[in-house]
């Protein structure tokens, strides 16, 4: 860990807990999410004859092809689509699982957001809305502000932290959460060849956290 390592996922997540609330693991990504679900694409579309248009560009195939490109493989061109750091699974479409990851965006887009569990609930973090700007001369008064920091400030900048202040945690809002009665397991698994954090929740879909990461032993920690 250096100086300049922005602020971690865990520091982010208790800023949003209660005093008495245990966190047992957070992680960030900024990835997308898609479906594994009998008969949807991974967008979570009806099936037809080819994929739809945002992921014809992974390859132009179906089925398997189409979870190749989502989870890394198949294709390496400009224009495939986001690596998954999610896939929601179950029966059918409608579940706790959909409810919970559409609350924060589509699917297939990339999305910035923190997923965190308690020994309470599980929450997805977002990003908090942008402020309006306040006026003309508000920005002008910034701007100047801006210009004699730059001209008299001799401190030194590791990454996001400034030397001498304290270290600012990043706002986050809660997006999401589900409460730890509606969930059945946690567990290590393996999805299509690679590991994944696999939560199924008590109306038997599920969400298999990906995060862009091969070492199985990272998920196993994630749940001891």
């Amino acid at each position: 860990m250096s100086l300049e390592d922005p602020v971690g996922a865990a520091s982010i997540a208790r800023t949003q807990l209660a005093a008495d609330e245990r966190l047992l693991w957070a992680a960030a990504g900024k990835g997308a999410y898609y479906y594994d679900i009998e008969k949807l694409d991974p967008l979570g579309e009806k099936k037809k004859g080819l994929l739809s248009r945002s992921l014809r560009a992974a390859g132009n195939v179906a089925g398997d092809f189409a979870f190749e490109a989502v989870l890394g493989g198949s294709d390496s061109g400009p224009d495939k689509p986001p690596p998954a750091d999610v896939l929601v699974f179950g029966e059918h479409k409608a579940g706790i699982a959909h409810e919970t990851v559409v609350a924060h965006g589509e699917p297939g887009k990339r999305l910035s957001w923190i997923w965190a569990l308690t020994a309470h609930r599980l929450l997805i973090l977002g990003l908090p809305p942008e402020r309006e700007p306040e006026g003309f001369a508000r920005s002008l008064f910034t701007f100047g502000k801006d210009v004699a920091k730059i001209l008299t400030d001799t401190k030194r900048n590791y990454g996001e932290h400034v030397e001498g202040k304290s270290v600012v945690i990043p706002e986050r809002k809660i997006i999401a959460e589900v409460p730890q009665s509606r969930i059945a397991s946690v567990a290590p698994a393996q999805r299509r060849r690679k590991p994944c954090l696999r939560l199924s929740f008590v109306d038997g879909s599920g969400i298999d956290f990906l995060f862009q990461v091969d070492d199985p032993a990272v998920f196993e920690r994630m749940v001891r």
